[in-house]
């Protein structure tokens, strides 16, 4: 009998335990672009004095503020997503504990919690409330969003009425970058980013699209007054949309917003029109390698190894790259070419 009972245990123990994950493992996950949903259960003055922000380079990072102790999180657990890996951080590591197993208990699968909290966390951090302080809360009044410095004016307007299930929180983020013709940047580094989130620091898009009232406008101020549209989603990748330009104003009379938005992208000047959502699931493992890495692609595709400047380093054959002895530690892109598609792998070599 006490032979069964030790073996329910261990078993019931096996299947709901949430994983623990150090600070540097959390950072080389955000350094590789994993997707992940930060979640600080932290009261709102402790967010506010300083959580994670995201590595150099990297899109501005949104960490949910669902608090432990003032019972925000078991009351709004549900509008959690359930298709990503969800780091739940706390001060030191006791209230994230907590969280985490009362989300295990609720049925999420995909809970880390962040061991030695805040208070561990050694890399990039941010004080305030939500984003980088450019943007603005939109509710029933018609709000325009400014973003500077840009390498275009950009401003992206509300319409009064556009939301009507409380307030969000958006900024515009304008890259002040090209798009090299390698394509070697993720789609996040278009000219403009678009964030929109609710009142706990959840994204309010939907596979890529905001949805609001369909009586909206979206207004993107451009200075090329023969400027065209690209929008970027999942499922139609970069597409147009039909607008008008009027007094310099690009508008879109659409329920629809797309994080992503490219300027011009035929034009001969190192912006590119992106290839659409890879319609292959390609793989890569071990990542990160010491030895050599391979790439699940299809037999027929082209895969090439490039630096993170764009330079052409290597042609794979067999889907297999072992790094020659001149080939330093660090990141390196693997580019698939699949018929006419075009997709793109971040690895890291470490010797």
């Amino acid at each position: 009998m006490k032979s069964c009972i030790l073996f329910f245990s261990l078993s019931f123990a096996s299947i709901f335990a949430y994983e623990n994950i150090t600070p540097a493992q959390v950072y080389e996950r955000l350094v590789a672009g994993d997707t992940l949903q930060l979640l600080d259960v932290r009261e709102v003055s402790e967010y506010q004095a300083g959580h994670i922000a995201e590595p150099p380079g990297m899109p501005v990072l949104f960490p949910a503020n669902m608090p432990w102790t003032s019972g925000v999180l078991s009351q709004h657990y549900q509008l959690l997503p359930t298709d990503r890996d969800i780091i739940v951080n706390c001060r030191s590591g006791g209230r994230s504990a907590s969280a985490s197993a009362f989300l295990e208990s609720r049925g999420f699968t995909r809970v880390f919690n962040m061991i030695n909290g805040f208070n561990g966390w050694i890399y990039e951090s941010r004080q305030g409330g939500y984003g980088n302080g450019s943007g603005a809360w939109v509710t029933s009044a018609a709000v325009t969003i400014a973003c500077s410095p840009s390498p275009a004016t950009a401003s992206l307007a509300f319409s009064e009425g556009a939301f009507q299930n409380g307030s969000m929180y958006v900024e515009l983020h304008a890259i002040d970058q090209a798009i090299a013709p390698f394509a070697n940047l993720p789609d996040s580094a278009a000219l403009f980013s678009t964030i929109a989130v609710d009142q706990f620091g959840l994204s309010l898009f939907a596979n890529d699209t905001l949805r609001l009232n369909n009586q909206a406008e979206y207004t993107f101020a451009i200075q090329a007054p023969t400027a065209s549209c690209h929008f970027f989603s999942p499922a139609q990748g970069w597409h147009n949309v039909d607008v008008t330009l009027s007094n310099g104003e690009l508008v879109l009379a659409s329920a629809k917003l797309y994080k992503w938005l490219l300027i011009n992208p035929e034009r001969q000047n190192g912006i590119e029109k992106r290839q659409r959502a890879f319609a292959y699931d390609i793989k890569v493992y071990p990542n990160p390698f010491n030895d050599r890495v391979i790439i699940d692609a299809p037999v027929d595709a082209s895969v090439s190894i490039y630096d993170l400047n764009g330079r052409f380093i290597a042609t794979l054959e067999n889907n297999r790259w072992h790094p020659p002895s001149s080939i330093g530690s660090g990141f390196y892109l693997v580019r698939v070419q699949w018929r006419d598609q075009i997709a793109w792998r971040r690895i890291i070599f470490n010797k």
